[in-house]
């Protein structure tokens, strides 16, 4: 009984994520990256946080600016993991 409530005080967050730790349903700290620690049976980790910002490339457009000289525009943007 008593290994399995230390297991499970015991959890791990990748290098990009950080976890969301919640004290009888009330916001208590993001933790992580790395190992850290919770009260078994009164701390929950709900949502785990993904910080890698992923990229998408668009291909190269024409346009004109206020003084209507033609240029080329080449982005990119970044997107959100929760969209």
């Amino acid at each position: 009984m008593v290994g399995v409530l230390l297991a499970s005080a015991i959890h791990v967050a990748d290098q990009w994520e950080k976890a969301v730790v919640l004290r009888l349903g009330k916001f208590q700290r993001l933790a992580g990256p790395g190992m850290f620690l919770v009260v078994p049976l009164v701390d929950t980790v709900p949502r785990w946080i993904d910080q890698r910002m992923f990229t998408t490339k668009f291909t190269a457009e024409s346009t004109l600016t206020r003084d209507t000289v033609p240029v080329t525009v080449d982005a990119t943007a970044t997107q959100s993991p929760f969209s």
